[in-house]
């Protein structure tokens, strides 16, 4: 899964967890709903932080070991 899809379907579900909260009575299988919907969002967007987190260290390590291949500072291995 794309982290852009895990960001959307994160963010949407928190939205509907909020419109449920607030604006429906509080029944029973309103609260399930609400509840599913907050873990689905916390489940996708802690995944989206992490692969994010992941390509943006992997993509720093790769520029890392170009330069240390160059040599040090002074230009000296």
């Amino acid at each position: 899964m794309k982290k852009e899809s895990m960001f959307i379907i994160g963010s949407s579900s928190l939205t509907i967890s909020l419109i449920l909260g607030m604006f429906l009575p509080d029944l029973p299988l309103i609260g399930f709903f609400e509840g599913m919907f907050m873990g689905i969002s916390l489940a996708m967007n802690i995944c989206f932080l992490i692969r994010y987190r992941l390509e943006k260290n992997g993509f720093n390590e790769e520029n890392s070991r170009k330069s240390e291949s160059r040599g040090d500072q002074f230009g000296e291995r």
